[in-house]
């Protein structure tokens, strides 16, 4: 089975629609793990997908579904979750796919 190739933008929106569908609550972690396991499988066109950007955007904004996750002790969520990047940073970073990306 082929996987289809997700944009940069497509998955920077699909994270956001899922910030904004959920409440900051544990028992939200598994649709947030999903995610981030299915984004770290896909292969981005002709870009990195901002995995560390959009953890770091998670760490600040549902800080309760974050840290639970993190304490489900997955090894591929502690190497992502442990680079430090400044939020201010990570949503330029975002901001700055999405513009590169509309010029497209």
């Amino acid at each position: 089975m082929r996987r289809k190739m997700y944009r940069v933008v497509d998955a920077i929106v699909d994270f956001y629609k899922l910030l904004e569908k959920h409440h900051d609550e544990s028992q939200h972690y598994y649709i947030f793990t999903s995610f981030f396991k299915g984004l770290l499988r896909e292969k981005a066109i002709g870009e990195t997908l901002p995995i560390i950007e959009l953890i770091t955007i998670l760490k600040h904004e549902k800080p309760t579904i974050f840290f639970t996750m993190k304490k489900q002790k997955e090894h591929w969520l502690d190497i992502i979750s442990s680079v430090e990047l400044d939020i201010e940073e990570a949503k330029e970073r975002i901001k700055r796919m999405i513009d590169e990306n509309s010029l497209r």
